[in-house]
């Protein structure tokens, strides 16, 4: 649909180089056939019947700036995506990096794989209200730094659309360009999260991880045990293998000084944190991105069509299409109510 508004657009801003009479003519004599419900129908029928009506400008055909937007749009969200499992993969490779020595640090791995990806979250949902009284600053930031907004930009300077670049001040155009740099950055995300869980299955299946918890304040097992039931609550009774027992806990401290070897029964506890770690980033980095891509497109597409209707130019279209024919020497009587519009 978007390469369909993208060019009904910009050929109703060429054709108000056509007299208003004949725009007025044109457009009731197709309005009068039309019969599907709502404005957006009658818009998009009074387009496909356009190609058979004269005068204006001709009705574009072929590779249109419409389908070179939707094409490129296309292609930025599968790059993105990819761009996403790339760095995922590469992330989680060293995130998940165990030497052997000692084991890989819970608190780390997960504050990388889910703490920074959910504080980029709360970035993105920022940009989402409009401009906040005493936040326009951190907004601005906010959008400034999502990787939506470049692919957004790209995209513009690209197809000379001027339509992906976000704005915070309401509106059709902004609520689409903020809803589709949400859709872009979840595209990356997502792929940053498969990278990361195809990366964790392909170590935790052909090499021997340990898992542990380490930190240099005095926090005492008890409370990584709350933490770590209270996290694994979605999941702890259909899945109690991923839901971690106090003795896991317990026997899952490490301290960076201690030069003695671990033992290899303790290797083999260590090493049952996995799943409990796979579920973690599935549930809590990547099930809100995906519900998050949901949302974003549902919106998406309110918008697209918001971004059509809202014009006005397409306005002062609907309007011709119900104008009154009022002869006046052979003509369009200029002076139905129905002024040229001036958008």
């Amino acid at each position: 649909m978007l390469a369909r508004i993208v060019d009904i657009r910009r050929w109703l801003r060429e054709d108000r180089r056509t007299p208003y009479a004949d725009r007025v003519a044109r457009d009731r004599a197709i309005g009068r056939e039309l019969r599907p419900a709502g404005d957006l129908g009658r818009v998009l029928a009074w387009w496909s019947a356009l190609a058979d009506a004269a005068p204006g400008p001709e009705r574009p055909t072929g590779r249109t700036l419409g389908h070179r937007v939707e094409t490129g749009r296309r292609v930025a969200g599968v790059g993105l995506g990819v761009l996403g499992l790339l760095v995922g993969a590469a992330v989680a490779g060293v995130a998940f990096g165990y030497e052997g020595r000692y084991p890989v640090n819970l608190f780390t791995l997960l504050g990388v794989l889910v703490g920074l990806p959910t504080l980029m979250l709360l970035f993105t949902l920022l940009v989402l209200p409009g401009r906040l009284p005493g936040l326009k600053s951190l907004q601005t930031v906010a959008a400034g730094v999502s990787p939506g907004r470049w692919a957004g930009a790209w995209l513009d300077r690209l197809l000379g659309a001027e339509l992906f670049a976000p704005g915070l001040l309401g509106g059709a155009a902004n609520a689409f360009s903020r809803w589709q740099l949400v859709v872009f950055s979840q595209w990356l995300a997502l792929g940053f999260f498969a990278g990361a869980l195809a990366i964790a299955l392909l170590l935790v299946t052909f090499t021997d991880l340990a898992f542990g918890w380490s930190t240099t304040l005095n926090v005492d097992a008890g409370l990584v045990q709350a933490l770590v039931s209270t996290l694994a609550a979605p999941w702890a009774s259909w899945l109690p293998s991923a839901a971690p027992d106090p003795a896991l806990v317990e026997a899952s401290r490490f301290f960076r000084l201690d030069e003695a070897a671990i033992p290899q029964e303790r290797v083999a506890r260590l090493g049952e944190w996995w799943p409990f770690v796979l579920m973690t980033v599935l549930v809590y980095g990547a099930l809100p991105r995906a519900l998050l891509l949901l949302v974003g497109l549902w919106r998406l597409r309110r918008a697209t069509r918001s971004l059509l209707l809202d014009d006005p130019e397409v306005t002062a279209l609907l309007d011709r299409l119900d104008a009154p024919l009022v002869a006046l020497g052979g003509g369009v009587d200029e002076g139905s109510g129905y002024p040229e519009s001036s958008g």
